[in-house]
């Protein structure tokens, strides 16, 4: 009989493998419990299999169940020690379990044992793009688009991830790229004109906004950002129409709800305001912005307690969001520096400069600092660290020198900008604060005073319609900042806005009659 050719080991592992591609697609279409039942099914049969294990690992993880997914994943590489799924998994399970360390250390030998499999290339994009490692990010997508060129998704993120790390032209090189090969892509024209928006190009955006709902009027966010847009310019009434016209498609846009509160307010229609501002909160108890609004709004009409409680928790809610100093330490915290081994000295003693700066011993994180810099001279997030501790000294002129090399080493640091362009403003170099802050402004519009900053800096270079504007965008989110509302205040009065200069002045009495019934 010669009908089995090979030995019978062959005929299982085929068996297996078959297998293995019906757990892919189970998992591929989160059919967790199914797909945990044919590798158990596997694993029952061959108790090594490294495949096997690895996809249990990750199906483990997706159950909710990190520390067996752990337990799994090291005995998947045990039997693959190079396994990219395998790392991958067991990075995401310690980061589960709240081993930041660990899972950084997985993420790295992940992307360094390379992969061929695009999907697991997006995977690892996707990791490293939620933890700040944008270089990582990059480098995952590349090896996909080069894999799978005709993907769209893989150029569209490309772009999000240069857009974060700071390469703007890079990413709207890559979305010009994506519409010159669809130019009847809405999401390709979306992206464009949502990432001009965010670096102030506004009427660019505006043309790439409005592309986009040519080809699909129903794009509520593409219809959000121009309303948006409205509101900037001026044509409150424009931005009103555009946010009914999102509810009437979507009733639970919380976004639009805490605009029209906006909007009521500042035309003084209170019982509308609130109305809108309940229903976004209702939608989206979190919302910062409404919170804040309801404040403004109670504490107009003498509600007191109610105005104390919204207020609280807005600034509650600030401290927590994305922007806050700490979050800028490089090194710390998601922000890793990407090319740098975790294992290394260097590594190490950012770590433990970092982790005094934290703990508020400014003299030994100082030393530490140095004593990295004398071991790695270039590490320009060193520098910018430094820079951030000697601020808060209020040993400014050393902060500066220290923020400059840091961006003559890595232009990028977004930290380094904004607080250069503080330091600036405080020693009355305000022209070249306002260059510092915009520049930062091109990269990102999340960190909670940056408008505020940038406006200060503008006034105090009587550059009063630019600081009027950059004022008005910083009151959105924080209709309590009495020193903004001072600000814009002197800016109309040197406009001869006499409107809204009123309107300021008494914002400013309300806040300080206000102040004092909360306090008594």
């Amino acid at each position: 009989m010669v009908l089995l050719i090979g030995p019978p080991s062959n005929a299982v592992y085929l068996t297996a493998r078959d297998s293995l591609e019906e757990a892919r697609a189970a998992i591929k279409q989160e059919h967790w419990n199914g797909a945990a039942k044919i590798l158990e099914a596997i694993l029952k049969k061959e108790p090594n299999h490294a495949g096997a294990l690895s996809l249990l690992g990750r199906v483990r993880l997706a159950q909710h169940r990190p520390a067996e997914a752990i337990v799994i994943l090291a005995k998947a590489l045990e039997h693959d020690p190079s396994s990219p799924e395998a790392l991958l998994s067991l990075s995401l399970a310690n980061e589960e379990v709240g081993n930041a360390d660990e899972a950084l250390s997985y993420f790295h030998q992940a992307t360094k044992a390379g992969t061929s499999d695009p999907e697991l290339l997006l995977r690892l994009a996707e990791t490293g793009y939620g933890r700040g490692l944008y270089g990582d990010a990059i480098h995952a997508l590349q090896k996909a688009r080069a894999l799978d060129p005709a993907n769209e998704q893989y150029t569209l993120f490309l772009a999000t991830s240069h857009f974060a790390r700071g390469d703007i032209e890079d990413c709207l090189r890559l979305l010009q790229e994506v519409l010159r090969r669809n130019p009847r892509s809405p999401y390709g024209h979306f992206s464009r004109g949502y990432y001009l928006y965010k670096v102030g190009r506004t009427e660019e955006a505006a043309v790439s906004l409005r592309q986009c709902l040519e080809l699909d009027p129903n794009f509520v966010e593409a219809k959000f950002h121009l309303a948006q847009i409205a509101e900037g310019n001026g044509d409150p009434d424009l931005a009103r129409r555009l946010y009914d016209e999102i509810l009437r498609a979507r009733p639970e846009h919380a976004n639009s709800f805490a605009s029209l509160g906006r909007l009521a307010l500042n035309d003084g229609s209170l019982a509308a305001a609130e109305r809108h501002l309940l229903r976004c909160l209702a939608l989206e108890p979190n919302h910062r912005e409404a919170h804040y609004t309801l404040g403004l709004l109670y504490s107009r009409n003498g509600r007191v307690e109610d105005a104390r409680k919204e207020l609280a928790r807005a600034e509650e809610l600030r401290r927590t969001e994305t922007g806050a100093k700490e979050k800028m330490l490089i090194g710390g915290g998601r922000q890793k520096v990407e090319y740098l081994d975790p294992g290394s000295t260097v590594a190490e003693s950012l770590r433990e400069a970092i982790a005094a700066q934290k703990r508020g011993q400014p003299a030994e994180a100082e030393q530490k600092y140095l004593r990295l810099l004398k071991l790695a001279p270039n590490l320009a997030e060193a520098y910018m660290n430094l820079g951030l501790l000697y601020h808060d000294e209020n040993r400014l002129d050393e902060a500066m020198a220290n923020l400059r090399k840091a961006l003559e080493l890595n232009p990028s640091l977004v930290g380094a900008n904004y607080f250069l362009g503080i330091d600036l403003y405080l020693t009355s170099q305000f022209d070249p604060a306002v260059t510092a802050l915009r520049q930062t402004l091109k990269v990102t519009q999340d960190i909670p005073d940056l408008h505020r900053w940038l406006g200060l800096s503008l006034l105090a270079a009587t550059r009063y319609s630019e600081a009027a504007e950059s004022l008005e965008s910083q009151l959105k989110t924080a209709p309590d900042d009495r020193e903004v509302i001072a600000a814009l205040l002197k800016a109309y009065v040197r406009l001869s806005r006499r409107d809204a200069a009123h309107r300021m002045a008494r914002l400013l009495a309300g806040k300080d009659s206000t102040t004092a019934r909360i306090h008594q």
